[in-house]
């Protein structure tokens, strides 16, 4: 009895000592997604109950398009290749700016810094972006041993539009991309 005890406060402590890993819905799914997508390929996205679209890749390195609904959500999965590396792209339309600052929130307590901003206006409407870079990857990258998840990345860039405009390809919501390391 007593070594169940000892044994069950020692998982109490490491459970507690272990920092909570993307407590946002968005950055656990987009965790998930690209996750399964990076290292085992698009079969993996269909498992998660994503459905191949016949649609465009809105991302110019686009190959292949999945959706599926949660939460009321219209999730848009893109992969494909980016400069010889696999990149997986997770798209909510109708994600909001209070979602994109608990993203980003998230991402600097998690890579201990932040990323490159390219915050800006459009049309007196707010443009969010920012993208960490892994040290190794990047010339210009900000983090050692970038990674969301499990998956070693060589960069992840987290949008928030509220108008479409050119560098969102003409998407408002949320875009969380990430390019294999």
């Amino acid at each position: 009895m007593k070594k169940a005890i000892v044994f069950t406060l020692l998982l109490a402590l490491v459970a507690v000592a272990t920092p909570a890993f993307a407590a946002s819905p968005i950055l656990k799914q987009a965790a998930a997604v690209c996750d399964a997508s990076l290292n085992s390929g698009d079969a993996a996205v269909v498992k998660l109950g994503f459905t191949e679209s016949s649609a465009k890749p809105q991302n110019p390195f686009g190959e292949k398009v999945f959706e599926k609904k949660a939460d009321g959500q219209t999730l848009i999965v893109t992969t494909g290749k980016k400069f010889r590396k696999a990149f997986c792209e997770l798209y909510i339309p109708n994600g909001s700016l209070a979602d994109y600052q608990t993203i980003r929130t998230e991402l600097i307590k998690l890579n201990k810094t932040e990323g490159t901003n390219y915050d800006d206006n459009i049309d007196g409407k707010p443009y969010r972006g920012e993208i960490w870079g892994d040290k190794e990857t990047m010339d210009n990258g900000n983090t050692a041993d970038l990674k969301l998840g499990s998956t070693k990345l060589g960069s992840l860039f987290i949008q928030f539009s509220a108008v479409k405009f050119r560098q969102t390809q003409d998407r408002t919501g949320i875009i969380i991309e990430m390019m294999e390391r």
